[in-house]
């Protein structure tokens, strides 16, 4: 069984993620699994938190505006315009 730390912060908004500062994110119980809606910033975020804890990160993105996290992550995968 989960925490309730760790249940409530396993799915967060990018606008929930993007008011946290680098410390808050690393003092998270455990990183977040999904984050819903993300900017590109929001993902160049969460894949330095990530490689801050020394993790695997895998990110997908639909757009040319993606390409800096796809390309940072350590597996990018660009999706077409609806997503496969």
């Amino acid at each position: 069984m989960l925490s309730a730390g760790v249940a409530n912060n396993m799915v967060m908004t990018a606008t929930e993620f993007d008011r946290l500062s680098d410390d808050q994110v690393d003092g998270l119980e455990a990183l977040l699994k999904v984050i819903t809606r993300c900017t590109p910033n929001t993902k160049m975020g969460m894949i330095d938190a990530l490689h801050r804890h020394g993790k695997f990160c895998v990110m997908t993105g639909d757009g040319l505006n993606d390409s800096p996290s796809l390309t940072r992550a350590d597996v990018g995968i660009a999706m077409g315009q609806e997503g496969v």
